[in-house]
């Protein structure tokens, strides 16, 4: 397995800051190597696209579609250490 150098930004959002319908590019899995690591098992890699599907209430979790046929959610916890650049257009 190879790591991915994350892609450099001035922006610190992370995916619990989009919002439901919003599309976004990974920019950078996290600090967590279990989370970094469960993150690549999906199929997830910096420079990704992921679309937000649905998102529970009070820090619960977020339902994410990956690519044409993957859909996951993560725990809040989880969502807030991936950065993210949301997709124009």
């Amino acid at each position: 397995m190879t790591y991915q150098t994350p892609i450099i930004t001035n922006s610190s959002m992370t995916i619990t800051d989009l919002k439901t319908g919003q599309k976004a590019t990974l920019l950078n899995l996290g600090s967590d190597s279990s989370i970094h690591l469960k993150l690549l098992s999906l199929g997830l890699l910096p420079g990704d696209q992921i679309s937000i599907l649905n998102r529970v209430p009070f820090k619960g979790p977020i339902s994410i579609k990956h690519g044409k046929t993957n859909y996951f959610a993560l725990r809040h916890k989880e969502a807030s250490s991936i950065e993210v650049e949301i997709v124009k257009g």
